[in-house]
């Protein structure tokens, strides 16, 4: 599957994103080339319906960017399980 692996340079840990695309009312758009990601709301953003996300284009090796987009588009989540220590 197409997509980002990100590795930790201080532990053994990794977390795979799936070059998913987003979705608008048109349907997917760019599904297996390119992976958006929320983050989170941007507190510095005084427009209320933008928020954070994480973007890379699959084949592109380094090419990983935090911008901003309208929170409408249907971005992916990438969920996180951080164990009980």
């Amino acid at each position: 599957m197409s997509g980002c692996l990100i590795k930790s340079k201080t532990t053994n840990g990794a977390i795979f994103f799936p070059a998913a695309g987003w979705y608008t009312k048109y349907g997917f758009r760019m599904l297996d080339i390119r992976g958006e990601y929320w983050s989170r709301v941007n507190p510095y953003i005084s427009l209320p319906n933008m928020a954070y996300l994480l973007v890379f284009n699959y084949g592109e090796m380094g090419w990983i960017r935090v911008g901003y987009t309208v929170r409408f588009n249907g971005l992916s989540v990438r969920a996180v399980y951080v164990g009980q220590e």
